[in-house]
């Protein structure tokens, strides 16, 4: 499959979708330099299921199902952002905060990694960034260092006090989890980052984190997938790189799912004119499964195995981006 695929989802005009494959390379070149930071959002996880079949879920999924919890089981007729959705459940329930941990801990535990995230294990990123508080990014590494394609072998870095293992073993790569972890529930001074008071605090709980995120976006590309563009974490990482950096800022590209044609092409201007930022119309899998098919590397036999076992599925959860793919030529380019 070749990049021209990309001409059924993009919307914008020819000399920025000219541009969109041009720099598609050039990410691919950033990225085997080692020159680029790869964020995971939610919309990563969103097709992952769990063996009882629920499937991962967006900030605003979350928030519904937070709000379904306090109202008995029932969805209100209004929503809400998933910090207010958080402070509601701290106000309104007995068990507050840590039951708010409990609930999204039962709620996201055991999401099984999906297509994209064991194909991202074999690209060599500068770092791994993800605010998902799940663990299916990290398992698949486990799994991907087990079956030998992990082109990395990474360090889970969840608080302040998991940077000092990085620091005494450098050959690892840092895979930060800026806003906590369902691995660590009911610990105030590690707590996942949810209400408006977390996010105020975050900063003090994790310094180190942020920090070291800050001098990776100031001085690497920054690959994002799966956030909404008005993610508080986002918008804060670029509306920082702009007043400080200007001309000086380096590439990025944000990669999700648009339905709208017209917002989609509106938006893409805005974001290349404004933050140098390439916006690409597509879900996580069928993204990875491009960059794995344009690179000038053969992909390990174990990797190919764990595509072909995985191919059905992901063609039926990502049916609006996986028109063109083939499996048996994927694997036979690709072996």
């Amino acid at each position: 499959m070749s990049l021209s695929s990309y001409s059924n989802n993009s919307t914008s005009k020819p000399t920025i979708f000219q541009k969109m494959l041009d720099t598609f390379y050039e990410l691919l070149e950033q990225i085997h330099k080692d020159e680029v930071v790869l964020f995971l959002g939610s919309g990563s996880s969103r097709l992952c299921v769990r063996n009882d079949g629920t499937s991962g879920l967006s900030g605003q999924e979350l928030a519904m199902e937070i709000l379904m919890e306090l109202n008995r089981g029932e969805k209100p007729d209004f929503s809400v952002s998933l910090t207010e959705a958080a402070e509601f459940y701290s106000a309104c329930k007995a068990s507050a905060r840590g039951g708010l941990d409990r609930f999204i801990e039962a709620r996201l535990k055991g999401l099984q990694p999906s297509m994209g995230h064991f194909i991202a294990t074999a690209f060599p990123w500068r770092a791994v960034i993800t605010t998902n508080y799940s663990t299916e990014a990290e398992e698949a590494y486990a799994e991907a260092q087990q079956d030998g394609f992990a082109a990395q072998h990474i360090h889970v870095i969840r608080h302040d006090a998991d940077y000092d293992y990085y620091v005494e073993h450098p050959q690892t790569v840092p895979f930060y989890k800026p806003h906590g972890c369902i691995t660590i529930p009911n610990d105030i001074s590690s707590r996942m980052v949810i209400t408006s008071q977390d996010y105020f605090e975050s900063m003090r709980i994790r310094s180190r984190i942020y920090q070291e995120i800050e001098h990776l976006c100031t001085n690497y590309n920054t690959l994002f997938i799966g956030y909404s563009l008005n993610d508080f974490t986002f918008r804060n990482i670029f509306y920082d790189l702009h007043k400080n950096l200007g001309m000086w800022n380096k590439m990025s590209f944000s990669v999700g799912p648009w339905r709208n044609e017209l917002l989609f092409k509106w938006t893409q201007r805005a974001m290349d004119k404004n933050f140098n930022t390439l916006l690409i119309n597509d879900n996580f899998d069928t993204f990875m499964l491009r960059l794995l098919q344009e690179q000038n590397y053969p992909i390990p036999n174990s990797l190919a195995q764990k595509i072909e076992n995985l191919w059905d599925f992901a063609k039926g959860t990502n049916k609006n981006y996986f028109e063109g793919f083939d499996l048996q030529q994927f694997i036979h380019k690709n072996r």
